[in-house]
Parts: structure tokens; C-alpha cells; sequence
């Protein structure tokens, strides 16, 4: 069956658009009033406890990608029996997960007062509060959650995206109203909850309607199931890696410097969050169209798009980079007021979190798409051990949180981006030049801090008597900045006259639409 990449991306891209932007503005205006209402310590046991619950969902072991993975070749050669085998054994695995993760969360009950220093707000059970929690992590493992897997093969994400935007509308709004009217933090929980049912029920209905022939009957072979758990016990490390390196920052600062300096940090971590989800949009509406095109295109033109995407890719992180180093501080004074802000030194060292972490997306994104799992299982097992024993050493000599975001930095340059750069060009780019790779990736670092550092100069020298003027102000200095020097030093590339060419392109027909 014959997918249609661009037009499955540009729906996917423009509903993810509105489901984020609901997301970071709903998320926003609830970080705010918990905030100003009830305080910072419930901003950091909020973040503490969607951490915990984050790595719990390791249960999930990466069955879902492994499954959609399997599912391109029988979509690319429309073999229906072959899908309606795997929904199956995804059916069966998500029960028994469903389970299992209920099991876990419970066993974990009596650890929670370890994870809090001492400033827990005093009128917060947190255990009946972890398991309110619980209930919103299980509750996304329930049948007939399974169905999502196939519009995510099909590409059709605007789906999923529809639906949730509908949901988080109306769950930000009530989880508003009941903070303002009772100021009771256990309601707000509930509402999150049980969050996650109307959309899964929602998903299946639209997925029994479109795909009407699509259900689960059968079992995949022995051989197949060996296939998909040898891809599961790979990807339990990567999520695992992930999970661990991400998730462990909040636990560790709440454990060792308390819910309140968590609270602080979570502001800055929510704001680059939301320019990660918004940056996600690209990535999540492509990937399936990239595992698509890696089975029914040839090397060359798959290495191309590789390159493309860098480079785009290297350009949009850049500039992501540059306009939060810029509007950080002035925003955060705007938002929540300058008792709230962190040094220049602590901002310099989550820009470069951030950029460490988000510069190497493509690299994943083609590496999953290929189901190339296997061949660096080890990577998050290294990753995870560097990260905590780093982060629990440098928080406790620094004292600062700080120390929590060097050792992942450490581990994204040196270990994730060489590891993963080697996975795919010994894979999908045999016999092309890795150091020619490395070499445009360092000259895309260049350009980038260039654009960070003349942009920060010259926003330095800027100042108005109203912050959200120099916010607006900023953002535009940057934006200016960081794309227009990307574009001026990389203009005689192929790939930057290939994006030049694709622009002009969709100008005139945009022009001739216009005009008819």
C-alpha cells in the first residue's frame, strides 16, 4: 500500500502544531498558577513525580516501536493477514504490561518519602499523591491503547494529534478552574489521571472505521516474535538510557537539594521542554516516512535526505539555541519575577544542555526508523551509569544544579553522537566518509555559537524600560542572527541551495494558488 510521505507529513506537522501549542500554553498557564498560588515546592513534587512515573514507563520495554517498525513492509506490500498478526501479539503484550506496570508503581510506595529533602509542602499526602499519578501512567497502557500503533505506521499522526488536542484543551481548562476556585492540589491530580482514557477510546474508534480490515487475528511466527524481542531487549536500553538521563536530573536535585530549588530549575526546564515538544513536531511527522522510504528507495537518495535533514535540522537547533540564551532571563523576569532567575553562568550551561542534547536528533530519528537497535545496545547502559554517578557526585560538591547537567552533557558529545554517527553510516551509508560528517556537523557548531554569541552581544546592548518589548525585541535579533549567518556561510552547499530552491519553489506555487 502506497503512502503518501509529504502530504501524511504536512498533516501530521500542521496538527501537531495546534496540539503543542495547546500543550505549552495549557502547561504554561498551569506551571503559573501552581506557582503563584501554591508555591514553587509543588511545581518541583509536579516535576518530581512525572519523573519517577517516566522511567516507570520503561515497562512499555519499546514494543511499540519494534511493532510499528515491523508493520512497514507488510503497509509498503499491503499485506493485511501480516498486520492483523502483529496487532495481536501488540494486544497480548499490552496486557500483560498494563500489569506489570501497576505491580512496579506499587512496589515503589514506600520509597517515595526518600526522594523529597524535607521541604515537601506540609498538607500533601505524597503517597495517596504518587498513586493518583500512577493511574495516569497505567491508564495509558489500556486496551485498547494497542490500535495506536497503527495510524503511526500508516503516518497518519494527525489523527492522535487531533484527539489529544481535544482532550488537553478541556483537561487544562478544568485543572484551571480547579485550581482557582479550591486551590486543592489533589483535584488537579485527578483530572490528569484519567486523562488518557477518552483519547485511546477515541484513537480505536477512528482506526476501526478507517481501517476496518486492520484487527488483531492470529500470531506472528516463533521466528518473528525472536526478531521483535531481540529489537525489545535493545530498545529497553535506549529507553531505559533515555529515561534515566532525563528523568533522573529532577530526582536527584529534589533528593539532594529539595523541592523548592526543583521548582526553580523546573521553570527553566519547562520552557526548553516546550521548544523541544514544538521541535518534536518535525521529527514525529517524518519518521515514519523515513522508515517507508528506507524500504522502497535507493541508497543515494536516502543519503541525500540524510544530509538535508542535518543540515536543516543543524539550522533550526541552532537557532532554537540562539533565542533562548537571548530571551531566557528576561522572560523568566517577566513571568514569574527576578527572585526566580539563575546566574548567566547556570543559563550558559542549559543552553548548551540543550543544544547537546537536541543536535543529534536526525541521527536517531534515521537510526530508529532503520530499526538499527541492536547494533549499539550497549550506549544507554554506558550512558546511564556516567550520568548518575556524575550527577550524584558533581550536585554534591557543587551544590548547585549544575551538576546534574555536565555529565549529560559529557555523555551526548562524546559518547551518544560518535556511537550513533558510527551505527549509521556502518549500516544505511556504507562507503561514505564519516570525518566528511563530522567535519559539516563541527562547522554547523561554529556557525551556531557564532550566531549565540553575536546575537547575545548585541541584545546585551539593548535594553527598554519594558521587558516584553525586549523579549519581542530579542527574539527577533536572534531569529535574525542565527538564520541569516547560517544561510550567508553555508550559501555554496548543495544542501543550502537545495533548501533555497525548495523555498522559491513553494513560493510561486503558493503565489499561483493564490492567484486562481
Amino acid at each position: 500500500m502506497e503512502i503518501n510521505r509529504t502530504r501524511n507529513a504536512i498533516k501530521g506537522t500542521v496538527s501537531g502544531v495546534f496540539l503543542k501549542s495547546v500543550s505549552v500554553i495549557g502547561s504554561f498557564l498551569i506551571q503559573t498558577i501552581i506557582v503563584k498560588v501554591l508555591g514553587k515546592e509543588y511545581a518541583g513534587i509536579s516535576s518530581l513525580f512525572t519523573s519517577i512515573l517516566s522511567v516507570l514507563s520503561l515497562a512499555e520495554l519499546g514494543f511499540g516501536s519494534a511493532l510499528v517498525y515491523s508493520m512497514y513492509r507488510p503497509i509498503a506490500e499491503g499485506d493485511i493477514a501480516h498486520l492483523n498478526n502483529l496487532l495481536a501479539y501488540y494486544r497480548r503484550v499490552y496486557n500483560i504490561l498494563c500489569g506489570f506496570l501497576l505491580t512496579v508503581g506499587v512496589a515503589i510506595l514506600p520509597f517515595i518519602k526518600y526522594f523529597v529533602k524535607e521541604d515537601c509542602p506540609p498538607d500533601l499526602n505524597l503517597y495517596i499523591l504518587y498513586l493518583i499519578y500512577l493511574v495516569n501512567s497505567v491508564s495509558a497502557y489500556i486496551p485498547p491503547a494497542y490500535r495506536r500503533s497503527i495510524i503511526y505506521a500508516y503516518q497518519r499522526r494527525d489523527i492522535d494529534n487531533t484527539y489529544t488536542c481535544l482532550v488537553k484543551a478541556a483537561q487544562y481548562l478544568l485543572q484551571i478552574l480547579l485550581l482557582l476556585t479550591t486551590k486543592n492540589y489533589y483535584l488537579f491530580a485527578l483530572v490528569l489521571a484519567f486523562s488518557n482514557i477518552p483519547v485511546t477510546l477515541l484513537i480505536s474508534a477512528r482506526t476501526k472505521k478507517d481501517f476496518p480490515d486492520i484487527k488483531p487475528e492470529g500470531m506472528i511466527s516463533k521466528s518473528e516474535r525472536e526478531v521483535v524481542k531481540n529489537k525489545v531487549a535493545a530498545l529497553f536500553g535506549h529507553q531505559l538510557g533515555g529515561k534515566v538521563i532525563i528523568s533522573s536530573d529532577s530526582i536527584i536535585i529534589s533528593s539532594f537539594l529539595g523541592a523548592g530549588i526543583l521548582g526553580i530549575y523546573s521553570n527553566y526546564y519547562y520552557i526548553f521542554y516546550s521548544v523541544i515538544e514544538m521541535l518534536e513536531i518535525i521529527k514525529s511527522s517524518i519518521v515514519a516516512g523515513v522508515g517507508n522510504k528506507i524500504v522502497t528507495s535507493e541508497r543515494k537518495e536516502l543519503f541525500n535526505l540524510f544530509k538535508r535533514s542535518i543540515y536543516i535540522w543543524m539550522m533550526i537547533v541552532g537557532w532554537a539555541s540562539t533565542c533562548l540564551l537571548c530571551m531566557y532571563q528576561p522572560f523568566i523576569e517577566l513571568w514569574l519575577g527576578k527572585k526566580y532567575l539563575y546566574p548567566l553562568s547556570i543559563l550558559i550551561v542549559i543552553i548548551i544542555y540543550f543544544y547537546t542534547w537536541q543536535f543529534r536528533s536526525v541521527l536517531v530519528v534515521f537510526k530508529d526508523a532503520a530499526g538499527l537497535w541492536t547494533s549499539d545496545w550497549y550506549k544507554p547502559y554506558l550512558g546511564s551509569v556516567i550520568n548518575i554517578v556524575g550527577s550524584i557526585s558533581l550536585i554534591i560538591y557543587l551544590n548547585s544544579v549544575v551538576g546534574v547537567l555536565i555529565p549529560t552533557i559529557i555523555i551526548m558529545c562524546c559518547i551518544y553522537f560518535p556511537i550513533e554517527t558510527h551505527v549509521i553510516y556502518n549500516n544505511l551509508f556504507i562507503g561514505e566518509s564519516k570525518v566528511s560528517f563530522y567535519l559539516n556537523v563541527l562547522k554547523y557548531c561554529i556557525i551556531n555559537c557564532s550566531g549565540m554569541a553575536l546575537s547575545f552581544l548585541l541584545c546585551s546592548v539593548i535594553n527598554t524600560s519594558s521587558l516584553l518589548i525586549n523579549v519581542i525585541i530579542y527574539f527577533i535579533i536572534s531569529s535574525v542572527c542565527a538564520i541569516i549567518l547560517f544561510i550567508l556561510l553555508t550559501y555554496r552547499t548543495d544542501e543550502c541551495r537545495w533548501l533555497i530552491a525548495n523555498i522559491k519553489k513553494r513560493l510561486v506555487r503558493s503565489i499561483n494558488f493564490v492567484r486562481r
